[in-house]
């Protein structure tokens, strides 16, 4: 049976190039979050003023003695944790988020087409060219692009696997958890308005973190089912091979994959 001995150190351009459309899908969600970031901390900022005027007229009650600290953190804590007016406002900041959510999940969805074409191309091409340096006949291979995507998707409903989005209700309350809470926080330690109001920042991050996991997740599966559709079109044209499983080695890969790197699955080709 034929082989091809330097194939491990054929250069993937695939898979650089997989690489450049997450890097830049991760840039476009980090800008987003970002940009959601200051426009909750500018509305809070915005909504506390008054509050923020008045609790610093209480302080220099407290400072001059004619207001007790007790009364002070008592006065503090009705305004702003009962306050009706509060509530609300965390709701409309966790609508906000949700919102971001759902966007961060379009793009992410919007990016798969890209990635699958790209992985399936390149597969097909690299077949070509393996088939080619073992002496087989194989040039029947054809390219895909969006617009054939989308033509095989009406056949294939399950060509990509696309990513939900997230349910409106749990993250709505995932979001005005996290972000009573950090309020809460930045009352009780006594912070100035706008010190509480950057303790939202860390919420809005765990948010974008989330994302660019999802992103990350859902452009490694439609990478690899692109590579393994091209490779089972190779196999019914007669083409053997032998898959071979690749993995990255950094501390995202988990290492029960690690132990399977450069390993082969079945040896029924080369």
């Amino acid at each position: 049976m034929a082989t091809i001995s330097n194939i491990g150190n054929y250069d993937d351009y695939g898979r650089k190039k997989v690489d450049e459309q997450l890097k830049e899908l991760e840039s476009r969600l980090s800008a987003m979050y970002k940009k959601a970031s200051r426009d909750i901390i500018r509305d809070f900022d915005s909504f506390v003023s008054q509050f923020d005027r008045m609790d610093k007229i209480k302080q220099e009650q407290v400072k001059q003695g004619n207001l007790s600290q007790e009364a002070y953190d008592n006065w503090r804590r009705s305004q702003v944790m009962r306050s009706s007016a509060m509530s609300s406002e965390i709701d409309k900041l966790s609508n906000r988020l949700v919102n971001v959510d759902k966007e961060a999940m379009v793009m992410v969805n919007e990016e798969l087409p890209s990635v699958y074409v790209t992985s399936y191309n390149w597969a097909g091409f690299r077949g070509e060219t393996y088939a080619e340096m073992a002496g087989l006949d194989y040039r029947t291979f054809d390219i895909v692009n969006k617009d054939a995507i989308r033509i095989l998707q009406q056949e294939d409903p399950d060509l990509i696997p696309w990513k939900p989005m997230p349910d409106e209700e749990k993250d709505k309350t995932w979001n005005r958890k996290h972000l009573q809470n950090a309020i809460e926080q930045g009352i009780k330690s006594g912070d100035s308005m706008p010190d509480v109001a950057k303790r939202l920042m860390p919420v809005v991050n765990m948010d974008e973190n989330a994302a660019i996991r999802t992103a990350r997740t859902a452009i490694n599966g439609v990478e690899n089912k692109g590579r393994k559709d091209a490779t089972e079109r190779i196999r019914e044209a007669g083409i053997p091979m032998i898959e071979v499983w690749k993995c990255l080695h950094d501390s995202r890969t988990r290492s029960t994959h690690i132990m399977l790197d450069e390993t082969h699955p079945n040896e029924d080709g080369f």
